[in-house]
């Protein structure tokens, strides 16, 4: 079997279509098409079936593409390894929700990273599957909430809790009417307002939505308010009556003056780790860099 035909089987079972396929890869559908087809004839077995203008995998087809990461990832390990002893990898891949993107996790680990390796590029993959970046290795590794369910083959280091913040205007009227209540006080009387918070695309957004309304009588879902972005969280927050919960690591991001915060020790916690794939060879430097990031976010 000729490796550049396997490359060819792993783009079309990651797509699932010729077309896109085909596209990716640079090459024609009639050309993928005659690889596929020469790829069954040496295996003596059908490895997609076609349905439409998609495909799925047959049982032989779901073998041979278990083979085939484990050779991409001895393939991408052999590559790595070498780069090591040449002083000559400086990427890293760190595959993330979108959520966290907004909420300018990806910053704070370039940051983090970057401090400790000044000649270290952090690149961003958004995904809504981390564990299939690390599978497919377009991720060296991953970071997203501890609780996703791990296979065999995916290992995981626990990062950091963060803690969720209450965010509101400086003059907003749960203050002003409260000035001497306690912060339970000012919440009961806060959760009455409109609620902002990323769209149901960002998947912690319903926990919290569920915790305030099974916390506080006074919430109501009906007034809650979806938006895309952590900028327009904190734009409407401040110049409207309504608030948001944000992790606490985003206040780099609320200099803006007339923004307040509120703590509140029953809040849901961010619990994070980072997810590596077990086979996959792991630099020196990564190794060191991972450990290093764990002390700082303890």
């Amino acid at each position: 079997m000729e490796l550049f035909r396997l490359h060819y089987f792993l783009e079309l079972c990651k797509v699932k279509q010729f077309t896109k396929a085909a596209e990716n890869l640079a090459i024609s559908q009639a050309a993928l098409s005659k690889q596929i087809k020469i790829l069954e004839a040496t295996l003596g077995a059908e490895l997609f079936n076609r349905q439409g203008q998609t495909t799925t995998l047959t049982p032989a087809g779901l073998i041979l593409e278990k083979y085939c990461w484990r050779i991409t990832n001895e393939l991408v390990s052999i590559e790595e390894e070498l780069k090591e002893i040449n002083h000559s990898s400086n990427h890293i891949y760190v595959a993330t929700y979108l959520c966290d993107l907004e909420y300018k996790l990806n910053d704070l680990l370039m940051t983090t990273l970057t401090d400790r390796s000044s000649n270290l590029q952090v690149h961003t993959i958004i995904t809504e599957n981390i564990l299939q970046s690390l599978e497919t290795m377009d991720a060296d590794f991953g970071i997203s909430f501890a609780d996703l369910p791990l296979p065999e083959h995916i290992g995981k280091i626990d990062l950091f809790t963060a803690n969720y913040q209450f965010i509101l205007r400086n003059d907003h009227p749960a203050l002003a009417a409260l000035a001497k209540a306690t912060t339970e006080e000012i919440l009961k009387e806060l959760t009455m307002y409109p609620f902002v918070r990323l769209n149901t695309e960002f998947s912690e957004q319903n926990k919290l939505t569920n915790w305030l309304d099974t916390t506080f009588s006074n919430f109501s879902p009906e007034k809650v308010i979806q938006v895309d972005t952590l900028s327009l969280i904190t734009h409407l927050v401040s110049h409207s009556d309504s608030f948001a919960i944000v992790p606490e690591y985003t206040n780099i991001q609320l200099l803006d003056n007339s923004i307040h915060t509120l703590t509140y020790q029953e809040l849901p916690k961010r619990n994070m780790a980072v997810y590596y794939l077990k086979e996959r060879y792991m630099s020196r430097q990564l190794q060191q860099l991972l450990a290093e990031c764990q002390k700082q976010f303890q």
